[in-house]
């Protein structure tokens, strides 16, 4: 879902969170992880190349 089409309509902002499977430990936690690796949904590294 497009980030502008669901702030228009209504729907709750999200982000991604792309980890790096290798910095997935035991002692990480997931708010440290979600804060090191969150991707805005309006980002540039998310659209499409049409």
């Amino acid at each position: 879902m497009e980030p502008e089409w669901g702030r228009a309509n209504g729907y709750k902002e999200w982000d991604y969170v792309f980890m790096p499977f290798k910095l997935i430990t035991e002692n990480a936690t997931l708010d440290m992880l979600t804060k090191r690796f969150i991707v805005d949904a309006d980002s540039d590294i998310l659209k499409e190349d049409n």
